[in-house]
């Protein structure tokens, strides 16, 4: 049964993107005097300013076919911001992504209010990179998963132990683009079966460790998110077909098959510390 899925699989998709030195005394010319400067103050002291990302993640289920076959929702999306060999490879996986503008959040938000008992909301905070996981499915008995590598090649598995299907999820602010923040998602099967592990440490001991097993697929979904922008992630077309990576992670069998889209929403904050206290403004565009 297996062998057919895989041949089944292969026909499917096979034709389908230093310190500063020390300050030395001036001279003072013969017959001139040269006043000294004041002494600074701590009032004169330049402010502390750090970036802080507040990350909220929304996760909607949706009837199955409300995103994925909705040409009408991705009018919304600028798939474009991706890059283009990244989106192809993620759209055959069946994971199909880009960014919105906040301007159109509305019409974002509107999913979000038809649906609030299906709606997971979360938000996350760090000053520099956090790496969190945001659970897609929780105890899948057993699976296929496959998807395609960086050298457009399928590749994959099958479980058959209860697992669980979770997104590792980092973010930090691009220091250098102000407004913009990077954004990774990295698909992981975890078991839920545990067992010891030995890991070799850096000090060259060896420790022993509680956990379960992980398989990642790096399917580089790496995305810059521009300045009043935010990220979409839903699945592609291709998703209908089951061990494809799209479906193993953001579609729902049962009695009413349901389909997950995913709402990165990121906002960056200037925080500033003078003189003991603290302030927080949202961060902007120079110019």
């Amino acid at each position: 049964m297996r062998i057919a899925w895989m041949m089944l699989l292969a026909t499917a998709v096979g034709g389908c993107r230093p310190a500063e030195p020390p300050a030395t005394t001036p001279t003072r010319p013969a017959g001139r005097y040269v006043g000294e400067a004041p002494p600074r103050t701590p009032a004169d002291a330049r402010p502390q300013v750090r970036l802080v990302v507040q990350l909220a993640v929304y996760q909607i289920n949706l009837p199955l076919g409300t995103v994925a076959n909705n040409e009408k929702f991705w009018q919304h999306v600028e798939e474009q911001r991706v890059d283009p060999a990244t989106y192809d490879r993620l759209y055959r996986s069946g994971l199909r992504v880009g960014q919105a503008r906040t301007d159109d959040w509305p019409y974002f938000k509107k999913l979000i209010d038809d649906n609030p008992a299906t709606t997971r909301a979360q938000v996350i905070q760090a000053t520099e990179s956090a790496v969190v996981e945001v659970v897609a499915k929780d105890d899948v008995r057993e699976q296929y998963v496959f998807s395609f590598d960086r050298k457009n090649l399928l590749e994959g598995r099958s479980y058959n132990e209860r697992s669980q299907n979770v997104f590792q999820l980092q973010f930090f602010p691009l220091q250098r683009r102000l407004g913009d923040v990077r954004v990774s998602l990295t698909p992981m099967v975890r078991t839920l079966r545990r067992q010891f592990v030995f890991i070799d440490r850096e000090d060259g001991e060896r420790s022993v460790e509680f956990t379960s097993p992980e398989r990642r697929y790096d399917c580089n979904l790496v995305a810059d998110v521009s300045f009043r922008h935010f990220l979409v992630l839903a699945p592609s077309p291709e998703a209908r077909l089951e061990p494809l990576l799209g479906h193993a992670f953001l579609v729902h069998d049962g009695p009413q098959k349901t389909e997950q889209l995913i709402l990165l929403v990121p906002t960056l904050y200037r925080v500033e510390t003078r003189d003991g206290k603290i302030t927080a403004s949202p961060a902007t565009q120079p110019g």
